[in-house]
């Protein structure tokens, strides 16, 4: 077993609230003096988690419909492999934006479909997970209300799934129930005792749960600069990540102080590549894609 720390908050009503999960002490302390002014009470409590805890972790950041880009990035963590052997734990993470201006909307997302359906088969206890990301999260907004004031950007992402589907979007929890249930099931974020995992961007402050929607899918430079006090590394897409660094080389950011890392490969862009992490451990390695085919 390895342990974990929760930090709940108390007013003065009684009610509880989770306020993190951290691995160590130390960061539970930290998180405890932050908050001991604003609530009644602040308490720590030991929970012990059972040896499924993922020991290897694959990220995928904003894959745009890049079915055979998001295959081989698969393949070279054997993670086809893994993921039929009963004793390796393995966890496998999209950052969102799976959908986007390339085509084979479809193609892709029935290929994320398929790979969730084959871990249930599997048994697996530890799920896939596929993180809203700011497509997604209008995408939704825009299907679900007539009035929504959808970004210019969404235009031709909307323009390209219509054609593929040969109807209005607006109709797809009609036509294609399995489809928009998929698109419901994805979450805002995921963390576990050391990483946090969003599609964007967040207050990079303990209490980062509450950041408003419209930052959380937004994006703000200060999120670059500001530190991060999560206590946690903060892995994001939604940017692409040569926009931080000013450089055209498609890779991963990375800050100074190795807590926040971006994975926008700009995969609608020439030379685009899907960017992802192995993280084994302790450890977390680069892996990359070049997009094939690239249609402007």
């Amino acid at each position: 077993t390895f342990d974990m720390y929760k930090v709940y908050g108390i007013d003065i009503f009684k009610n509880k609230t989770e306020l993190a999960v951290v691995g160590n002490k130390k960061d539970a302390n930290q998180i405890k003096e932050y908050f001991i002014d604003i609530f009644d009470k602040i308490t720590i409590e030991k929970d012990k988690h059972l040896e499924d805890k993922p020991r290897k972790l694959i990220v995928i950041g904003d894959s745009n419909n890049s079915v055979k880009e998001v295959e081989q990035l698969l393949k070279s963590t054997k993670f086809y492999h893994n993921l039929e052997q009963d004793n390796t734990v393995e966890q496998l993470i999209f950052l969102g934006n799976m959908i986007g201006e390339r085509p084979g909307f479809l193609e892709y997302i029935d290929f994320l479909m398929n790979l969730y359906k084959t871990n249930e088969v599997l048994g697996k206890k530890l799920p896939i997970i596929f993180i809203r990301g700011v497509n997604e999260y209008h995408l939704i907004n825009y299907i679900n209300d007539r009035y929504y004031d959808l970004p210019i950007f969404m235009k031709p992402i909307i323009n390209n799934i219509e054609n593929e589907l040969g109807y209005p979007i607006r109709r797809l929890p009609i036509e294609n129930a399995d489809i928009w249930n998929f698109l419901l099931n994805t979450i805002k974020y995921y963390e576990n005792d050391k990483y946090i995992f969003i599609p964007s961007m967040i207050n990079q402050k303990m209490n980062w749960k509450t950041t408003p929607d419209e930052d959380f899918y937004g994006f703000d430079v200060k999120f670059i600069v500001d530190k991060n006090r999560t206590c946690k590394t903060i892995i994001f897409g939604n940017v692409p990540a040569h926009l931080i660094t000013g450089k055209k080389y498609n890779n991963a950011w990375i800050n100074n102080d190795k807590n926040k890392i971006c994975l926008n490969g700009a995969p609608t862009e020439k030379d685009g590549k899907i960017l992802g992490l192995y993280i084994d451990e302790n450890e977390y390695h680069h892996i990359s894609a070049k997009i094939r085919n690239y249609q402007k």
